[in-house]
């Protein structure tokens, strides 16, 4: 372990045992975030090599970082290592670009979300943990899906409530029905029904339309009970009204089409549209 970066990566697998519900959800999106060329890590380079210190950004608050911190307490105590705990909860993708900008990095950051985290890669400012962990090992340790959730791999993910079985998206922390964690996660199909749709001939910034914009509500597959998103309906010809509802209703099955791999970050805006399939599809 030559660099302060490098310092606390191997760690994860160590804090695991102990950690909360926030550091098992954060997981899946963490990153160590290095100094291209070597050097820096470790609150922008201050910290030596084994000094025993570790910077964590993350950007949750409240209940959730004091339990959070917590959680790290008894690791703190016995391992010796120090933890700073940097807290960015109303501005993390500002604090760790601006951050990551400087080369003024911490050892460990908490993504809430892949995008940001995948775009700060594309510059070679992210440690592949793949190099420094024995990634079976830590597969081993967390629920099912989670490593696998921040890619940019064309993929739709949902979390499963082990209470009562609901596997919903977009991901959420906890079960609103029984308020227990939400922390399987699972792999769904990019493909859905149309639950409702809209023909609109005006933009969200009231400009006029020629081919109208197509809003669908669309209940992804794989989750139970049937539940999803909002997005635009695409593949759709013609300009009036009729034309759009002789190719387009109601509990049609559609498919994703995502954009070209080098474009994608990890968010929704990965996929342009859905496209209604040939074969109609019954709702259930």
């Amino acid at each position: 372990m030559d660099t302060p970066a490098m310092r606390t990566c191997p760690r994860l697998g160590e804090i695991k045992p102990t950690i909360t519900l926030a550091t098992v959800l954060a997981l899946s999106t963490s990153a160590c975030l290095s100094e291209s060329g070597g050097g820096g890590g470790g609150g922008g380079g201050e910290s030596g090599s084994g000094d025993k210190q570790v910077e964590i950004l993350f950007g949750f608050g409240g209940d959730q970082s004091k339990g959070f911190q917590a959680g790290l307490q008894e690791f703190q105590q016995s391992s010796g290592i120090t933890i700073k705990f940097s807290e960015a909860s109303q501005s993390f993708d500002t604090v760790v670009r601006t951050r990551s900008a400087g080369n003024n990095f911490p050892d460990i950051a908490l993504f809430p979300q892949p995008g940001v985290l995948l775009d700060i890669a594309k510059g070679g400012k992210v440690k592949d943990l793949s190099t420094l962990l024995n990634m079976d090992q830590l597969r081993s340790t967390l629920v099912p899906g989670e490593l696998d959730a921040a890619t940019s791999e064309g993929k739709i993910y949902g979390v499963r409530c082990r209470q009562c079985g609901r596997t919903v998206t977009p991901p959420r922390a906890f079960c609103e029905l029984d308020f227990k964690p939400m922390d399987e996660w699972v792999e769904l199909a990019d493909t859905g029904t149309i639950n409702t749709f809209s023909i609109c001939y005006i933009t969200w910034d009231m400009k006029p339309l020629r081919k109208p914009q197509i809003p669908a509500v669309v209940e992804i597959d794989g989750t139970v009970p049937r539940v999803g998103f909002l997005h635009l309906i695409g593949g759709v010809s013609g300009t009036s009204i009729a034309a759009v509802r002789r190719q387009v209703q109601v509990g049609m099955p559609v498919r994703a089409v995502w954009k070209p791999r080098e474009g994608r970050q990890g968010a929704i805006t990965d996929i342009i549209s859905f496209e209604p399939l040939k074969a109609k599809r019954r709702r259930t």
